[in-house]
């Protein structure tokens, strides 16, 4: 949800089957403090049109899109 403004490094461990994660809100706003997605290296990312931070067709190495 858009309260989350922080992922720390744990917050994905173990998550293998992950394939989206979809934010709401700004890139700016949130901090990533050590979050690993290794071991889902090809998730994609779903933002909002208009979210300020993100960038198309990558955002922090990881592929991007339209929400």
């Amino acid at each position: 949800p858009a309260s989350v403004k922080t992922l720390t490094e744990s917050a994905f461990v173990r998550c293998s089957a992950l394939s989206k994660v979809k934010f709401e809100g700004n890139a700016t706003a949130f901090k990533m403090e050590g979050a690993s997605f290794t071991e889902a290296p090809n998730y994609t990312v779903y933002y909002h049109a208009g979210a300020e931070g993100f960038t198309s067709p990558e955002w922090e190495g990881f592929t991007t899109e339209l929400w």
